[in-house]
């Protein structure tokens, strides 16, 4: 693990960054006795993205997938795109976002604003109310 004052051997305390790759929040200088229940285990950056498979790159302290089409990144962009710190869109969870890229193979947040109702209602647990009530949310924000 490399960065400012983090090296090989370090110990670390790390966050889940994503939903593949957790990233380095800080430097741990003690290790809670062997009681605690809490083993120190030794971690390295991945050089493949265990999603699909492509190399990974190193920025700062967090390591990202290369492949622009991971299933992996493409949701957790989408998560971070309807997200209440950015378009803030209610009713779009994580769920329906794999949802969409599962089903109506959305990879990216702009690709969302093209869905139908007819689309939406076509998906498992989504009936017409749901799909108004989301493209009235869309329509707002064109």
């Amino acid at each position: 693990i490399l960065g400012d004052d983090i090296s090989s051997g370090i110990s670390v305390l790390i966050s889940r960054a994503g939903d593949v790759i957790p990233q380095v929040i800080k430097r741990v200088d003690t290790i809670k006795s062997s009681s605690s229940n809490q083993t120190p285990i030794l971690l390295t950056p991945p050089l493949v993205c265990p999603a699909c498979g492509s190399a990974t790159a190193q920025e700062d302290k967090i390591v990202r997938c290369t492949n622009v089409h991971c299933t992996s990144r493409s949701v957790q962009s989408l998560v971070h795109a309807f997200s209440r710190m950015a378009l803030d869109i209610p009713g779009l969870s994580e769920a329906r976002l794999r949802q969409f890229q599962l089903i109506a193979d959305i990879q990216f947040s702009c690709q969302v604003f093209s869905l139908s109702i007819q689309q939406l209602e076509e998906m498992p647990r989504w009936g017409t109310l749901s799909a108004q009530k989301l493209l009235k949310n869309l329509v707002t924000l064109k």
